[in-house]
């Protein structure tokens, strides 16, 4: 039996900023009296958790705010229920609304300073941790920026660092390099999972791609947004952003959390979650940078979201994911997986071996 509850705890260990975080749970019960320490054994599901907050952007001093935001959110989840993994939203390290001068200013390498914080946060509230960042990487003599993740086991040791293929829009291809790497499944308490970015979960041959190596949750953390600016504003002398200045997007980006993310559930009987950020993003002078949707989510694999946190409060989410609790829901145990016609699949291994070749 699965319960779910949403309620506000008081979390240990205690913080003014995160008093009254919002806590949305769905969580299997259990004997002990309480429930949320009984996390699924290893080899039977994963006790996942995503922090939806805001982070602050653009400079050295914005990452170590945002450092301290992941150390006690960790510590909080890892702490109040003993969650396998944390994952935070896009870019969540150095901040989304990045310049071009910030990215190079601020990307680090996979085993830079900042990375390595994370990996000894993981390594001591022994949860695994996926960070979103700006990575800066070297290629035959190349410097290359990516809208990467890293993955961190419960023992701080680096299991993955994925690259966003598909970028969105021109500012991040103005930015960014697309990643070319395989879609390769990684494995957190026996149990296989995917990372995705963003925009990526409106293509539905990624997630498939995971799904038939046997990936049981698919992660997609997001920057989707309420507004960002087109063209930033004007500075006065001080820094601050001149009011009436700068030019905003004309309307929010598409609330996939309602369509594609339950479809790539259904799609491939798998666990599906969505990680976005709340509120408004700013530097440090306080400038607002962008609004974030707020509209993070976890759907089961029939497509039912089981938990959606609220849109303009900072929330923890907890859910386990039990992938033997959902089989088909057709009749007579047909699946899509196993009934995917050999052309299709021969076409995704195609496109997987050709990743891994160019």
């Amino acid at each position: 039996q699965v319960q779910a509850k949403t309620c506000t705890y008081r979390l240990v260990p205690p913080s003014p900023r995160f008093f009254k975080m919002r806590i949305v749970t769905h969580l299997k019960a259990c004997n002990n009296i309480n429930k949320s320490v009984c996390p699924p054994p290893k080899g039977e599901g994963i006790r996942y958790c995503h922090y939806q907050g805001c982070g602050r952007v653009g400079s050295a001093e914005a990452v170590a705010e945002n450092l301290k935001t992941i150390r006690y959110a960790a510590e909080a989840a890892a702490n109040n229920f003993k969650v396998h993994i944390i994952t935070f939203s896009e870019l969540f390290l150095q901040g989304y609304t990045l310049t071009m001068q910030d990215v190079q200013n601020l990307a680090e390498e996979v085993g830079g300073p900042s990375l390595a914080k994370v990996a000894s946060f993981a390594k001591e509230f022994r949860v695994a941790i996926v960070i979103p960042f700006a990575e800066k990487a070297t290629e035959d003599g190349v410097v290359k920026y990516y809208d990467s993740m890293a993955l961190f086991s419960n023992e701080g040791v680096l299991m993955r660092t994925y690259r966003k293929h598909v970028l969105w829009g021109p500012e991040e291809k103005a930015k960014f390099s697309p990643g070319v790497e395989p879609f390769e499944t990684s494995e957190v308490n026996g149990v296989a999972i995917g990372l995705a970015n963003c925009y990526e979960a409106e293509f539905p041959e990624l997630a498939r791609a995971y799904a038939l190596q046997g990936a049981k949750l698919i992660m997609y953390p997001t920057a989707a947004d309420v507004w960002e600016w087109v063209e930033f504003p004007k500075k006065d002398e001080n820094g601050r952003f001149v009011p009436g200045t700068g030019e905003k997007t004309p309307k929010p980006y598409p609330d996939v959390s309602k369509t594609c993310i339950p479809a790539r559930a259904v799609d491939n009987i798998a666990f599906v979650a969505y990680c976005n950020s709340y509120g408004v993003e700013t530097d440090m002078r306080g400038n607002p940078m962008m609004e974030f949707l707020g509209n993070s989510v976890v759907a089961d694999p029939h497509g039912q979201v089981v938990v959606r946190a609220p849109h303009h409060m900072e929330t923890l989410i907890v859910v386990d994911c039990i992938p033997s609790e959902f089989k088909s829901f057709h009749p007579r145990k047909s699946h899509y997986l196993e009934n995917l016609p050999h052309a299709v699949r021969e076409e995704l291994h195609a496109v997987d071996k050709r990743l891994r070749t160019e």
